[in-house]
């Protein structure tokens, strides 16, 4: 009766108070157990990708054929640095539906970050699939400037016999350049290094950091700019144009890995483990690519 007076005998509030202490602790912040996809994107976008990653996987749990729910799934993978799973799961997505860039964009993405990180042999067998994913991509969607810019580098980057070609680069550099400017003057850039120019590839990254150098974007010039110096063995130059990468954007954790690499090659080994440091602060799972 004291119950139906709207009273809770102490027994019973105890347990109430319990279950909803049980809850809070085995449910992390902002998560449901009705959480819908649009929940879990915003979970994604607030960088919480183990939350996203936890109700992402319930919803497959009840319907693994959700091509959303498995492309978002890859890309919280992705970003907690585990390819293999964000592999496995964009597979999923674009077996499900042919029809997304995006999708076949990060597959590619998650195809490159493993091959970067895998030896000679395995990034061989992992480039025609890389390729493959880009093209899919650029297919479905010729302004995608993103799956352009990493076709693109496959193009430029990748030995013939794996599917690299410098004519094939060129002209996505220049459909590219109509897309955004800035991407396709980095493209020409690497393009023109791959084809031993490294003086006209400095012109054009000098041209770029006049241009947009002070502009959203300018991490990514930074980045490639001292990735170049760094290949070109200018190490103090890198490291100057690294450091400004990591002033632009310090939550990247490539910038990080890259001005690291630059430390470690001007000797400056405890500059260096600062930088990983920083970086495994941010992400412990995240590891650098293999130096070949």
């Amino acid at each position: 009766m004291e119950a139906m007076s709207g009273k809770t005998p102490g027994r019973a509030r105890g347990v109430c108070v319990a279950l909803l202490i049980a809850m809070s602790v085995s449910a992390p912040f902002g998560l449901r157990a009705d959480a819908t996809l649009p929940d879990a994107v915003r979970l994604f976008e607030r960088q919480q990708y183990d939350d996203a990653k936890t109700v992402l996987e319930q919803r497959i749990s009840k319907n693994p054929a959700d091509a959303g729910a498995q492309y978002f799934l890859g890309r919280a993978y992705f970003m907690l640095c585990d390819y293999e799973r964000a592999i496995e799961h964009l597979n999923r997505a674009v077996n499900l539906d042919k029809t997304q860039p995006d999708y076949y964009f990060w597959l590619g993405r998650a195809y490159g970050e493993k091959a970067q990180r895998s030896g000679l042999l395995k990034q061989a067998v992992l480039a025609n699939k890389i390729r493959s994913a880009f093209e899919r991509a650029v297919v479905l969607d010729s302004a995608h400037a993103e799956a352009r810019t990493g076709l693109g580098n496959f193009y430029a980057q990748a030995p013939g016999f794996m599917g690299g070609s410098l004519d094939a680069a060129a002209e996505q550099a220049q459909a590219l350049t109509l897309l955004d400017p800035l991407k396709g003057g980095l493209l020409s850039a690497r393009i023109l290094e791959e084809q031993k120019d490294p003086v006209a590839a400095e012109a054009t990254y000098k041209e770029l950091e006049k241009r947009y150098g002070n502009l959203p974007g300018a991490s990514r010039l930074y980045g490639a700019y001292g990735k170049f110096l760094l290949r070109q063995r200018r190490i103090d130059d890198a490291i100057a144009k690294l450091e400004k990468q990591v002033t632009l954007e310090p939550s990247k954790l490539s910038a990080h890995f890259n001005l690291a690499a630059a430390f470690e090659a001007a000797g400056r080994s405890r500059d260096a483990a600062d930088e990983y440091a920083k970086a495994a602060k941010m992400n412990p799972t995240c590891k650098p690519p293999k130096k070949h």
